[in-house]
């Protein structure tokens, strides 16, 4: 008869694992963004509506809006151009070397447009035409470009 017998397990030694320094994590600064933000409860009025002819602006639509006082601008003012099968909405501010209450829209070609302030001003009157011209000092080819006023009546 034979009788199994045991081997001996050696148990390892206990090895030292290093553990590592605390590691410094950089954060990260979040990126502050200052949007406009709009006047409360606005109502406005187009004072203006004017043409010109320049191929370094040919074809926008340029809006100022302004005050009661019709001299300080005012950011966050939401414009928007329709046109038969679209519409685009832009916001004043967006530009500051243009002043606080301006924003700007490119026409294009051919294209009729009704400009208004949703819920704070009426459309203007006429639809503003993107048709050629010609830029009077340079003699270059442009569409018309238009400047629109709206000033607060409240």
């Amino acid at each position: 008869i034979t009788l199994p017998t045991s081997t001996a397990t050696v148990t390892p030694a206990a090895t030292k694992t290093a553990t590592p320094e605390r590691a410094i994590l950089a954060t990260a600064t979040p990126l502050a963004i200052t949007a406009p933000t709009p006047a409360n409860a606005l109502s406005f009025e187009a004072i203006a509506v004017n043409t010109l002819c320049s191929a370094a602006e040919s074809g926008q639509i340029q809006v100022q809006v302004y005050e009661l006082n019709g001299t300080t601008g005012i950011p966050g003012q939401t414009i928007r151009a329709r046109w038969q099968g679209g519409e685009s909405r832009f916001v004043t501010g967006m530009m500051p070397e243009r002043g606080p209450g301006f924003a700007d829209f490119q026409m294009t070609e051919g294209v009729d447009y009704i400009i208004d302030m949703p819920g704070a001003a009426s459309p203007i009157d006429t639809a503003l035409e993107a048709v050629p011209c010609t830029d009077p000092t340079t003699g270059e080819r442009a569409i018309t470009t238009y400047r629109v006023i709206f000033r607060s009546i409240n």
